[in-house]
Parts: C-alpha cells; sequence; structure tokens
C-alpha cells in the first residue's frame, strides 16, 4: 500500500467518526486544504459546522486550515473582492525558526527544539501580553499546529480591526526591533543621563534588568548579559550599590565607562529580553492557520488548543488516532517517542506498529506501509 493511500484511509476513518467544531464565525472565514501541499487551494467557505464537516468527510483533505481574517465575501477573489471586516491576532512559533544544537532530521522535533518553541511562546505571553498589553489569560488561545510549533490566537473585538501597521508595531515592541540605545543613554551638558527603573516600556524594562543584574550578578554574568570585560564587570561591582541607586534616578554616571559601553550593554540586554516571533504571520491579516481540531496530514497529530502549556506534551496529548496493529518496513533507523511508547525502528526490519505511530512514522519518511 502507497503511504498516500494509507493516510488517506486513516484520515477518512477519523473525520466519518469525528466531529471537529467549528471556528468562530465561521461564515466570516475562508478555508484552505491541501494534499500535496498545505494549501492546494482556497477561497472556500463553510455557513456552518455541518457544512465543515461534510466537505472532510467528502473530501479528506490532508491538511485543512482556516483564516485569521474575516470576510463579508470569503469566497470571493482576488482577495480584494472579500471585503475584509477584521482579523484575529495571531502570534506564531515554529521550531524551523530557531537556532538549536539538535542532531535529528530537519523534519523531526525533540524535546530540545521543541523546549525552545514553548519557552518563546509562554515569554510573549507572561513578559508582553499580559503585563505590558492588558490582556487576560482568558483571551490567549493556545494552539499546537500539530507538528512543530504553536500558535497564539486573540479573538477580541477590540483587536480585529487592527491593520497590519498596527500589528507591525506590536510585533517590533515584542522583537526589540528599531530600538535605539543611544536615543536612551545620551550626554546631557555633562552628566550621562539614561532610563530609570520606573520607565515604562523598554527603557524601564532594561534598567530593571542591568540594574538586578549588578545587584545579584557576579563578575562572569555581567560580562555576559552586558558585553562588557571581566575587568569592566569588576570595575562595576566595585560601586554597585552607587551605580544601582544613580540608575534608579536616571543618573548612569556613577562609573567610569563611556556612553558606547552603556549604549552596547543596553542593546544586548534588549536582545536578550526580546522575543523570537515569526514577523510575517502577526502582520498578515489574511493568514491561513491550522484548523483547530484537525489533523495533520503531515504527522497525524490532531491541531488542539492547549488549556495548560507547562504541562502539554507535544508527543502524547495530541495524539488522538487508533491502536490497531500496522505492518511496516522502516527505512531509517530510529527511536520515536510517541503517546507512553518509545518505538525503535530499525532500518529494513519489518516490524508491527500501532496505528497512530505508523501514521506518523510514514508521513516523515521513515517507514513504508507493507501489506
Amino acid at each position: 500500500m502507497e503511504t498516500s493511500e494509507f493516510i488517506h484511509n486513516v484520515l477518512r476513518s477519523y473525520y466519518s467518526s469525528h466531529t471537529v467544531p467549528a471556528p468562530p464565525d465561521i461564515a466570516e472565514r475562508e478555508f484552505g486544504a491541501g494534499v500535496d501541499k498545505k494549501i492546494d487551494w482556497r477561497h472556500m467557505s463553510f455557513m456552518n459546522e455541518q457544512q465543515l464537516n461534510a466537505y472532510l468527510r467528502a473530501n479528506v483533505p490532508f491538511y485543512i486550515s482556516y483564516s485569521a481574517g474575516y470576510y463579508e465575501f470569503p469566497e470571493a477573489r482576488p482577495m480584494q473582492k472579500k471585503n475584509w471586516l477584521g482579523a484575529d491576532l495571531i502570534f506564531d512559533f515554529d521550531a524551523d525558526e530557531y537556532e538549536t544544537n539538535c542532531t535529528h532530521p530537519k523534519n523531526m522535533v525533540c524535546d530540545i527544539c521543541m523546549g525552545r518553541v514553548k519557552e518563546e511562546c509562554i515569554k510573549v505571553m507572561e513578559e508582553f501580553l499580559i503585563p505590558e498589553f492588558g490582556f487576560e489569560k482568558k483571551d490567549l488561545h493556545v494552539m499546537f499546529s500539530g507538528n512543530r510549533g504553536y500558535h497564539i490566537h486573540i479573538r477580541r473585538e477590540d483587536v480585529r480591526e487592527l491593520d497590519q501597521n498596527a500589528r507591525k508595531e506590536i510585533i517590533d515592541y515584542i522583537t526589540a526591533s528599531g530600538l535605539k540605545p543611544e536615543r536612551h543613554i545620551r550626554r546631557v551638558g555633562k552628566r550621562l543621563v539614561g532610563p530609570k527603573p520606573s520607565d515604562w516600556g523598554w527603557p524601564g524594562k532594561v534598567a530593571r534588568r542591568i540594574s538586578a543584574e549588578i545587584s545579584s550578578g557576579s563578575e562572569k554574568s555581567i560580562a555576559r548579559i552586558m558585553g562588557v570585560s571581566p575587568a569592566t564587570a569588576r570595575k562595576i561591582l566595585a560601586k554597585k550599590e552607587a551605580v544601582v541607586g544613580g540608575i534608579a534616578h536616571g543618573d548612569w554616571d556613577q562609573v567610569s565607562l563611556s556612553p558606547k559601553t552603556w549604549q552596547r550593554a543596553f542593546g544586548l540586554v534588549a536582545v536578550g529580553m526580546s522575543a523570537d516571533v515569526d514577523r510575517a504571520v502577526t502582520m498578515d491579516t489574511s493568514r491561513l492557520i491550522r484548523l483547530p481540531n484537525s489533523i495533520h496530514g503531515g504527522t497525524g497529530l490532531v491541531a488542539c488548543e492547549v488549556p495548560d502549556i507547562e504541562r502539554f506534551a507535544y508527543y502524547k496529548d495530541p495524539v488522538v488516532l487508533g491502536d490497531g496493529e500496522v505492518r511496516v518496513i522502516p527505512t531509517a533507523t530510529m527511536d520515536i517517542p510517541l503517546k507512553d511508547k518509545v518505538f525503535e525502528l530499525e532500518k529494513g526490519k519489518q516490524t508491527s506498529l500501532p496505528e497512530y505511530a505508523a501514521f506518523y512514522c510514514a508521513a516523515k519518511g521513515l517507514v513504508k506501509i507493507w501489506g
């Protein structure tokens, strides 16, 4: 049996026996679907949940996505004729975007790269969206993509009307793009002035972080975080009470360092505190994004909302396919953790896998379906 036939059969069985809930305001959403690609065709719409599920059962797409945008005429083309009504605010975090020391094939994931993705997602929520943008936790819908990452969806009415420029400002702030240290730490007469920890936005964030590091950090950590030499770090530590006290009042001249040294430290600390997010997704008011509760055709895992991202296990919680045995021939030697097991594949050695593992491995090109 060909891999594509096996995947099609499993998906057909799943959609025949499961109902995929409609996203909010389904009639105003554009949909896209694909088999060979994630989106082979788009400009589709459904009036209700029944129509959506009828489509899934009749066509069995490997991938199904829906728009962040809301439209008066979601089926219309070109895009200008859809009459855009607004869009959810979405943040995307994908393992492809981060440099890690993983050694697995590019189409696979592991605890290291998925841990980095989770870390960035949590950082955006806990360090930016909630404390600085004023969102509540209930406003933030965290979704697992079904493969290599997470999305944060915000559907509040007051964000729907934000245009691309407003969304660019949001993502610029979160990523510290365009931040110019020389504007914040500069000579005024003979004094070197800078931000106070009580200031709003990035100036205050950086001032608080630098003050905290000088107060409790070591020579090594100060040198690393602020980008100064060990000798300079020692000089700062020798006068740390005066330096911290001065920063509290916007006076950055309590130790003999040049403006450029402080400006470089400001920039490095800001980069370290910023989050790494896919800018294009947040700015795109017509982006098609994975439909929650649909099966990802590249893994067999379900795209799903994540109630508690800290506890979510990407290899276990989204496993929804069956346990029926499927005979396979591995094309690679590799250990695959899924659900509560680790499947040991040995290249060329016929074995049997439960359906959910056979789907995952077949979709990743790790096994051929036998029989």
